[in-house]
């Protein structure tokens, strides 16, 4: 089995700014930056070691803000694969905490997991979550990380991507084979 496993922890939490740089292949995403939310390395706050932050904005309406990473799709092309987190969240009001997995031909998204339809509310305890999509024969990058959308903390730790049997069931839809009602 190919196994990529990230071991850098990420907590998403409430209005703080800092500054500091990411762990080497990890970059912010959605509104991380002035205004928006902010990213920090924090200790022992993992679910196992050093973490990071991400601190939300005052108003958070509509943002989104996390960390991510890419990696060529080369070794995984044809195959099912599945990205792994455990997740902890701490008052997560007004949106969601999540992974985010999308695989991409060139410049075009393919496809996007971002766990919108079951994102992690409230404040729960460690646990691991999944998220499974087909890397299509053309695609060329995989992307992933955590993003948290309104306010809240939220933690992740143990970052993992393996392949895994085609007839696991994906979590993202992927829509009709079919376009229906053309003519209105």
């Amino acid at each position: 089995m190919k196994r990529l496993l990230a071991t850098t922890m990420i907590l998403i939490a409430a209005p703080i700014a800092a500054a500091f740089e990411l762990p080497d292949g990890w970059y912010p995403v959605g509104d991380s930056g002035e205004g928006g939310y902010a990213l920090n390395v924090g200790p022992d706050t993992g679910y196992e070691g050093a973490g990071l932050e991400v601190y939300g904005a005052e108003h958070t309406s509509g943002q989104f803000g996390g960390v991510g990473q890419s990696i060529s799709a080369s070794d995984y092309v044809g195959k099912t694969v599945q990205l792994t987190a455990y997740i902890r969240t701490e008052n997560v009001d007004d949106g969601y905490a999540g992974l985010w997995f999308r695989v991409d031909k060139g410049k075009d998204m393919l496809v996007l997991d971002n766990m919108n339809d079951r994102g992690v509310t409230g404040t729960t305890g460690w646990r691991s979550y999944t998220s499974v999509l087909r890397v299509d024969a053309e695609a060329t990058q995989i992307l992933f990380g955590a993003i948290l959308t309104g306010t809240g903390r939220m933690f992740v730790d143990e970052f993992a991507i393996d392949i895994v049997p085609d007839d696991t069931p994906t979590t993202a839809a992927y829509g009709p084979n079919e376009p229906k009602n053309l003519g209105f």
